[in-house]
């Protein structure tokens, strides 16, 4: 059974697709690729509540993996309060780890998110005014391919 034009559930299709070697980045045959959106209530428990904060040169948060190992290929995009923010001026922090360019990541230079790991994100620039502040970002994994989702919070 291939993930072609089907609308199945994420394991099914990473079990199923040979087109795509088990990988979930499945073409729809509708000129798309298959995304998974995360639901806000999930995200919010990768998010590290309270940790979105402002450093000495511009703004942080924290995320921790209680799902699954991840390998990460690409940050897509980041916005902030509906703003885009540019990926060079976006600096990964995994524990245990070498810091990365958010710009830099890639299926050559992924970043692996081991369970349990936490990844400090900080964003270079001008720190965030007091009150609530939205995060939307988009990566694309190894493992299941395009994510999306939201985080909110204040400082």
């Amino acid at each position: 059974m291939g993930c072609a034009g089907n609308y199945i559930t994420i394991l099914l299709a990473r079990q199923a697709c040979r087109r795509c070697n088990f990988r979930v980045v499945c073409y729809t045959g509708l000129g798309k690729w298959l995304r998974m959106r995360i639901p806000s209530f999930l995200a919010q428990k990768l998010y590290l509540k309270g940790s979105l904060g402002n450093g000495s040169h511009g703004f942080r948060w924290v995320m921790r993996n209680i799902f699954a190992p991840i390998t990460l290929w690409e940050v897509v995009s980041l916005e902030i309060d509906g703003r885009p923010c540019p990926l060079e001026r976006v600096i990964l922090h995994p524990q245990g780890g070498v810091a990365i360019r958010a710009a830099e990541v890639s299926r050559h230079s992924p970043l692996w998110f081991n369970l349990g790991a936490e990844v400090t994100t900080e964003v270079e620039g001008s720190p965030l005014l007091p009150g609530a502040h939205k995060i939307l970002l988009r990566l694309r994994t190894q493992e299941i391919g395009g994510i999306e989702f939201s985080l909110e919070d204040s400082i």
